[in-house]
């Protein structure tokens, strides 16, 4: 199952590896403003028939009126829908488990305005027994709240729906300052490639990345030991393709390290960095990239950026530019009067940053793209080099996750 993904049931053999889609796990009809219901919480039961829960989404809302569901897979049947999971006086909002014990359902509760989880007994004797009898009606305000004519389907007074009222206001309320005090990358667009996709998970972090031209980046993915290396490129159309052996082993040859020490002159080597109080011992240079006027913007290992001149042999400390961990990469523009940089611990949250000598640092947000957007959803959390596109309009980030992606965004905000 795929929570609020898809309606496809699938079974997996745990010996041989092989998965087998079983096909759609809502019994129907089906209905688009409340589509796809998805499974959840499946059990068999001591006859081999398979329960479990179907929710549905709506208006925003995931989890949605909780049905109980029959399958008698093993036999060729069809799901079958038994009714809204609950009480008439407590409906389910959403069910994420079931267990089956002595031929009784013990289905989780949760998410029902604030009220503390439940666990909604199902005696599946009682059950089979009523089948075929009047259904009662839910009298729970919870499952009428979000619906169009909430107001005039409720069987109750309608001051009852006063506290789903509240909730709908309440999240309006939390949208809205979300909006405005974001914490993603902002951009007016991005595309994402999911090399874990094209290659095995664990030797898909990216390593490095430059752009080629204006619209192709190439870079390298591999395993954390450095084995299993993986050249690819990514167009800003959108198409994502793997090198082969030769061309692999020339991109990561040509592609230079992110974290450009090697260019640090020994007269800024020298100098003497900005600090953390207590943590002196970080204030060593984790990459640098060159800036105006002959000086080098250098970042720590302690996530502190600096701007250094050779000639003085002084650091001007810029500030953090993350909680902690270290500064991954610095790139500029061509001439040297923007950096955007990454940082980040490698066990936490990385993020971008923006730094000009007018406006200072300033941090621009994770690398993560939203359901309902062209490119899909994705979340990185160790970013660990990026690259500026020749008309310094795209900015290409590479994540070192498990689940290695590259994400190139154009006109960030």
């Amino acid at each position: 199952m795929a929570n609020h993904v898809s309606d496809l049931l699938a079974a997996l053999d745990v010996k041989t590896g092989r998965l087998e889609p079983l096909g759609s796990a809502d019994p129907g009809p089906i209905d688009k403003r409340n589509y796809p219901c998805c499974p959840s919480g499946l059990v068999f039961d001591a006859e081999g028939v398979l329960w479990y829960a179907i929710i549905g989404g709506a208006q925003g809302y995931m989890g949605l009126w909780a049905h109980l569901v029959r399958w008698d897979i093993t036999r060729g049947g069809k799901p079958e829908r038994m009714g809204l999971l609950g009480t008439p006086e407590r409906t389910l909002w959403y069910c994420s488990e079931m267990i089956l014990h002595d031929n009784i359902l013990y289905a989780a509760d949760t998410n029902h305005l604030e009220d503390p989880p439940g666990i909604v007994r199902v005696d599946l004797a009682a059950l089979k027994a009523s089948l075929g009898q009047p259904r009662q009606q839910s009298r729970d305000p919870m499952a009428y709240g979000v619906l169009a004519d909430a107001e005039q389907a409720y069987p109750g007074d309608v001051a009852d729906l006063g506290p789903f009222r509240a909730l709908e206001r309440a999240g309006k309320e939390g949208g809205s300052f979300g909006a405005k005090n974001t914490y993603t990358i902002q951009a007016a667009h991005a595309v994402v490639f999911r090399l874990w996709q094209r290659v095995p998970a664990a030797e898909s972090s990216v390593r490095k990345i430059q752009w080629l031209d204006g619209r192709t980046v190439r870079g390298v993915c591999g395993a954390a030991d450095g084995k299993n290396s993986h050249g690819f490129t990514c167009s800003t159309d959108g198409r994502l393709t793997m090198l082969g052996e030769p061309q692999s082993r020339a991109a990561d040859g040509a592609i230079p390290d992110p974290s450009g020490l090697a260019a640090l002159p020994e007269s800024v080597r020298s100098v003497t960095l900005p600090h953390r109080q207590g943590r002196q011992y970080l204030a060593r240079p984790s990459c640098c990239a060159p800036w105006r006027g002959g000086q080098w913007l250098v970042g720590t290992e302690d996530g502190l950026l600096a701007r250094v001149d050779p000639g003085s042999g002084k650091a001007f400390s810029l500030g953090p530019v993350a909680p902690h961990g270290p500064v991954h990469q610095i790139v500029t523009n061509a001439a040297c009067t923007i950096a955007y940089g990454l940082a980040g611990d490698e066990s936490d949250l990385g993020s971008c940053f923006r730094y000009d000598d007018v406006n200072g640092p300033w941090e621009l947000g994770r690398t993560y793209t939203s359901e309902g957007t062209e490119a899909g959803v994705a979340c990185s959390c160790q970013p660990c080099c990026l690259a500026l596109s020749p008309d310094e309009t795209r900015l290409a980030i590479g994540a070192a996750d498990r689940l290695g992606t590259v994400y190139i965004y154009r006109d960030l905000k």
